[in-house]
This record gives C-alpha cells, structure tokens and sequence, in this order.
C-alpha cells in the first residue's frame, strides 16, 4: 500500500496545482459565466477569443511556435461542450428556471485535466437531441449518470404548497352592490376562500433516490399532511389545496452530489477516497462494499462538495453587480424596508409602496462598533425605520427562497445580547443570481416565513426590532455572495436610497416606453394594478398583461394564480404592480428572443430599433416573423415594406372591419421604429 500511497500524494499534489490553474481558467473569465445578458446569447467564437489568453497557459510547455496550434486544439476539444452547456440553460432559462452556470462549471472542472475533455472522451455524455432532460424519468438518468443533463436537471425540485379553505361571506354596500368576502386569502371561482397553509420543497435528489417516474408521486401521499395542518387552523380542504411547481433548488443540488455516486464514477478524483480504500482493504471503488461504508463516502463527498462551494465563494467576491438576468426577472434589488400599507394577495403580505425611511444610520466598512468601543468592520448597512420596536415593515429586496431563520429572540435593552449569534432574530433569502440578502435584528414574534418557503419582491417578512446586539430599533441588511458572514459586500452596490424601487422595466428602455403607449397601463390603485375585464377582453392587468396566457409566467416570478382560466374570478381584484411588471418583462423579453432566433436563422442582422419594431409587432400580433421575412425578402428596408406591407398588416377584427388604433400603430412600428428609429408609442 506504500507505493500507491506515496503515487496518490504525488497525484494530489498535482492535481492541486491543477486545481489552482483551473481557478483562472474556468473562472476568472467573466465571458464564461452568468455575466452574460441571457444564455441564449452565448457565442462560443467571442467566447474564445476574449479567453485566449487563459487557454495559453495551458500550453506554456509547448514551444513558442507550436503555442498558437495547441491553443487552437483545446478551443476545438472544448466547442462542444460549451455550446451544448449554454443550449441546455437557455433552454431552462426559456422555462422560467435560472440555473449559476459557474455552479455547474466547477463541478464538472474540479481537479479536471484538460487534455481529458474533449469531444472525443466518454467524461461527459453531450449528447445533443434536442432534448435538455426535462421530461426525462428517474430510470433514463439511472443509465446516463456522466449526462450534462443529469448535472443541470438535478438543480430542479418541486415546491409543494397546502392551501386552506373557507367560504366567503357576503356584504352589500349603500348603493345595494352584494360582493363576496373572505376573512383571509383569495377568493376562488368557486366562491371560495383559499390560504396559504404552508409550503414546502422536495429536490430532484430524493425523486431520483426514490426511483419513482414523477415528482406528483412523492407528493400524492402528502394530501393526508395538508388535511391535519389545514383542520388545526380551521379550515377544510378539497383536491385544490395541494399542488406543486417546478424550481430551482441550489441546496437540493449538493444534496444530489453527496448523497448520490456521481463523484465516485471520476477516475481523476480516485485519489480522494484513499482512506476510505485503505480501511476497506480493498484497490478500488469498484471493489468497495459501497453499503458497508456508506458514511465513510459520504464525507468524502461532503469534503468535495465544501471546496467546489468555496472556490465558488471566491469567484463571487470578485463580481460585480450581477444585473445579468434583464427581463427574465426583476434583476433590480429594492430598499428593503417596507411601506406603512399593506395589500394581500393569494396569502401572501405585500408593503411594496414607498420605504417609510431610507435612512442610513450606519454603513458597511471598519467603524468603531457602537457597543464594544473597538475598531471592527460593520458587513452590512443599518437602516433607520419608523416608531419603536414592531411598526416598521421588512420586506424581500428580491424574490428568492427563504435559506435561514432565527427566531426567539427578543428586543430588550440589553445591548450585548447574543441571541442569534448577536444578530437576534434574522432572515436570510437565496435570490436566483446566486446572491443571498440578510436581516438581523428583527423583532420578536414577527417573523411570518420559514425556512424554505419562497418569497416575493416587496413581500413582508418580518417587522424592524432590537433584538441581539444593539444599541436601538433598526434593521441590519447585508448582501452576500455565500451563506456566511464572510462573503459580505457593500450593500449600496445592490440597493440606492435615491431610487428604493427600481423597475426591472427600466432595462429594456425605449421599447417598454412604446409598449406601454400602445397598450397602455390599465387602472392603478396605489401600489397595484386593478384587473379589468371588459366586454369581449380576457381579466388583463397593466400593460396589455393578461392572465388567462401568462399564468405559468406570473407563477414563475413566485405568484401563483388562484382558480383556472380564464381567472375571471381576479376582475376588479389588485396585483402589485411590482409582479405584473415583472411578467410584462419577461413577456416581452420573449417576443424579443424570438425576433432574434427568427432573424439569425435568416442570416439577417438588424439594428436595436428595427428588432424592437419587430418585437413590437409580435407582441400584439402573434407569431408573425415568418410572414415579414417573406416581405422582407421583397422589399428590404424601403418604405415600400411599410406602405406595401407593414402599414395594412394584421389591422382588421373578426369582422374585416379596420381598427384605427391597430392600423396607428402599425404605421408608427414601420416608418418612425422600423425605419427611422424613433420610439412613438402614444406619446
């Protein structure tokens, strides 16, 4: 056993500078990440030339003349890979489901040897059928457990969620009106008031251990938990109460790393299990009774997975501002101290209205710490609120999934009160981009989420307090790149004081100024949009946002319609405005996207203003590329495309009869938009 002792600490030494160079290769390159705007936007050509210069290093042995040529060769080995990596996410991200490209990358790269991947090796199963593995069962993942699509659908769990239910109750106003009521939660079609019970998450890691072909399945037992949690509270259930959706869980992941074989199938990471050899007696892995030593692999996975998470933590200390996603959700972090008013919505308290303070009373860096005397540094802002401990609302500076709570703790006088480690009560919230925010000092008994729950922008989590180590009432807000302390970074790089609620609209900027001219903003009540339902119109919110065709996209940005389409019982019901422009942008970031695709197929490259015509035109028209492709083709960027074409295109209703709005509008997208690139919508 010496011998291959001494042969695995020389490998592991190896392997560690390996490990090294693969912290710059893999990612200190901003081109390979999630820094990109959309990962259908992934060119793997631009790619590879703004990350030449790391290649090179991995040809320094070779000479100066043959340096160019092995450069070329390790692009060529990595092509496929690539381009099949970021098809697979974009198609996921085309879903509503934003999976860390970094998370994946260092999995698959730790310890890895270049010269081991290439399109030719058996390392990783890339096979490209058109299929990223969504719909794949658990059987079909049994047999490809090297798949890149095994990797990313293992970041995909279900969240289950128990609704209760009431009746509602009817109340007539002066003027004779009846409406029906409920005392809490949303009133379904059926007149019925439904609430949110709890809500709970199961990852891909415990559908695949369990062999079974469905999520639904694991799920179905679970009616009978709903039942008993919902009759403690006083309400009944019905086959409505229990239902689930598909999410991105980043903790199920490393569950599936350290619970599951997929490490133990990597020759190159061998050299890790050698205890775990040396104990057994035995040469190799496929050797080792794998029941019998169980644990033993699990820890070395666990250590695995512990430094893939902290060469992660470090790639991310290095990043700026993550504002990557664009449309595809609100990419903009809100100053998380909430409004004095609240609305509900589907359970769920919202306080997205104006922050009643954006006073900073102490910011992040080295400061003299305001109950010890000595110098230490502050991770994150302390923000002023409103009145004593329990008035000020805390809100969700972006949706994410609840990862930490703390609570019992209480708002005393004692400064140096060290529950919660000093923090007192606290949440802390997973958000999509890999970032975590954190709010210490809450008050006592206020804390309405838990751990594992999802939650909404602007969404109440608790109240301002003094619990933990403080000297008065106030919340203490960090931003972090990991779950610990140590990961801080400056919370004024996320949030602005002088603008508490940025819109995630303001990221595609002339368009939107269009769209909303066209289609206007519909009725607004404070903070919320008013769903109209007019004679012939499906219920519709905002600008032209209907909720009969874009209830899986409202449902992706954490809010869940209540009933079936086409949802008529949400007419004359509020949706914070936060959540409608969120769907907006995702609705129209897809008509943008498939403009793109349709123009690329083409061959065709156009201007921003002329793709946003187009965007325009499909966004009220419907999938129409085909038709202007074969207008194009005929008239190209002339006025006859418009006055021939654009201008009588799609103007008409069901009748034959001209619409002046729609044929104003179709005049304006091609010869001001189209053609001139001026951005008239109604204004």
């Amino acid at each position: 056993m010496n011998y291959r002792n001494n042969k695995h600490k020389l490998l592991n030494k190896m392997m560690k500078i390996l490990f090294i160079f693969l912290i710059v290769f893999s990612f200190a390159v901003k081109p390979v990440n999630a820094d990109i705007q959309k990962y259908s936007d992934f060119d793997f050509d631009e790619f590879a030339e703004q990350t030449k210069d790391y290649w090179i290093r991995a040809c320094m042995g070779e000479k100066e003349e043959d340096r160019d040529r092995c450069v070329d060769k390790i692009i060529k080995q990595q092509r496929k890979f690539y381009t099949q990596l970021y098809k697979i996410l974009a198609s996921k991200q085309r879903k509503g489901y934003f999976i860390e490209d970094s998370i994946i990358i260092a999995t698959i790269f730790f310890e890895y040897e270049l010269s081991f991947f290439n399109d030719g090796s058996n390392a990783y199963n890339i096979d490209d059928n058109g299929d990223d593995g969504d719909n794949a069962t658990a059987e079909y993942f049994e047999q490809e457990r090297d798949s890149l699509k095994l990797l990313i659908n293992a970041m995909i769990g279900y969240e289950k969620t128990c609704y209760g239910i009431q009746d509602s109750y009817e109340v007539t106003d002066e003027s004779g009106v009846t409406t029906s009521i409920c005392d809490s939660g949303s009133l379904n079609e059926d007149g019925k008031c439904y609430t949110l019970i709890y809500s709970e998450s199961l990852s891909f890691w415990e559908k695949f251990a369990s062999g079974v072909k469905s999520f639904f399945g694991l799920f179905s037992h679970k009616q009978s938990d709903c039942e008993a949690k919902a009759y403690e509270q006083g309400f009944t259930v019905s086959d409505e109460s229990v239902s689930a959706q598909k999410k991105v869980l980043v903790d199920g992941y490393w569950d599936f790393l350290e619970q599951g074989d997929y490490f133990d199938r990597k020759p190159h990471l061998w050299h890790r299990y050698n205890a775990v050899l040396e104990k057994a007696g035995v040469e190799s892995l496929d050797q080792l009774d794998k029941e019998k030593y169980a644990e033993d692999l699990v820890k070395v996975r666990k250590q695995i997975v512990k430094e893939i998470k902290e060469l992660l933590e470090e790639y991310n200390k290095g990043r700026t501002n993550p504002g990557y996603l664009g449309a595809s959700n609100n990419d903009n972090y809100w100053w998380p101290i909430g409004s004095a008013e609240v609305t509900e919505q589907n359970g769920k308290v919202f306080a997205a209205g104006d922050p009643v303070s954006v006073t900073i009373t102490s910011n992040y860096g080295v400061r003299v710490h305001p109950v010890y005397g000595t110098t230490r540094k502050h991770y994150g802002v302390d923000l002023a609120g409103v009145g004593g401990n329990g008035n000020t609302n805390i809100i969700a500076a972006k949706n994410g999934t609840v990862v930490a709570v703390n609570t019992g703790c209480f708002s005393t006088s004692n400064q140096e009160d060290h529950c919660g480690g000093g923090y007192g009560n606290y949440v802390q919230i997973q958000h999509s981009d890999g970032l975590y925010t954190f709010y210490g000092h809450m008050h006592e008994n206020s804390i309405t989420v838990h751990e594992g729950e999802s939650v909404v922008q602007g969404q109440v989590i608790g109240k301002m307090g003094t619990s933990g180590v403080s000297t008065g009432t106030h919340l203490h807000f960090e931003v972090r790149t990991g779950t610990s302390q140590s990961t801080a970074v400056d919370p004024l790089d996320y949030i602005d004081p002088n603008n508490p609620r940025p819109s995630s609209l303001s990221s595609l900027g002339e368009l939107i100024g269009m769209l909303i001219g066209f289609e206007g903003a519909g009725p607004a009540s404070g903070d919320s949009y008013v769903v109209y339902c007019n004679s012939g119109d499906v219920p519709t919110a905002g600008p032209g946002v209907t909720l009969t065709h874009n209830a899986a996209t409202f449902a992706s940005v954490g809010y869940p319609l209540v009933g079936s389409p086409p949802y008529s019982n949400y007419c004359g019901s509020t949706i914070p405005k936060s959540v409608v422009e969120q769907v907006f942008a995702v609705e129209v970031e897809k008509w943008a996207e498939y403009v793109r695709g349709k123009l690329a197929s083409a061959g065709l490259s156009f201007s921003q203003n002329q793709i946003d015509a187009l965007t325009d035109l499909c966004y009220n028209a419907g999938y129409r590329m085909d038709d202007f492709l074969s207008a194009y083709s005929r008239y190209g960027n002339s006025q006859s495309l418009c006055s021939s074409w654009w201008n009588n295109y799609y103007i008409r209703d069901g009748s034959g009869t001209v619409l002046g709005g729609l044929k104003t509008r179709r005049y304006k997208e091609c010869n001001l938009t189209f053609l001139q690139g001026i951005y008239d919508g109604s204004y």
